[in-house]
């Protein structure tokens, strides 16, 4: 799943559809994503490891080549504290305090659904005002 926010006005998500890029969608508050939504390979992520508490910036071909998972380690997990904003906005999506951030990697490997909220104080702050319409 990769997450457009079409402005920060409407303040509505939008999920993008299978093939759809980012350039189809007009003038997005913000872009969220582990793989390139633009072209080339941009940043996607800053990363802590469970181990040493050692912070780290991904691209996407690192999170699909291995680079993420080698640096992490074996039996380690590892943490988003930022997942960047690909709109050009700067609208990143950060979180400081280690027991609310989401799990990428659990004990070595990768996360099959891309990044796992725990479903109770797990989250991301934007820098933007992005809450649901009234």
């Amino acid at each position: 799943m990769h997450l457009a926010l079409k402005s920060a006005m409407s303040r509505i998500p939008y999920t993008n559809k299978v093939g759809e890029t980012l350039s189809s969608i007009a003038d997005p508050a913000a872009a969220y994503s582990l793989r390139a939504l633009g072209g080339g390979d941009p940043m996607v992520a800053r990363v802590r490891r469970s181990s040493d508490d050692a912070e780290k910036d991904f691209t996407a071909s690192d999170l699909n080549g291995g680079a993420l998972v080698g640096w992490v380690g074996s039996g380690n997990d590892g943490f988003i504290t930022t997942w960047y904003d690909q709109s050009g906005n700067s609208n990143d999506a950060t979180q400081s305090t280690a027991a609310s951030q989401p799990k990428i990697v659990d004990a070595g490997v990768l996360v099959s659904d891309g990044i796992e909220f725990d479903g109770v104080d797990d989250f991301l702050d934007t820098s933007c005002s992005l809450s649901a319409p009234y």
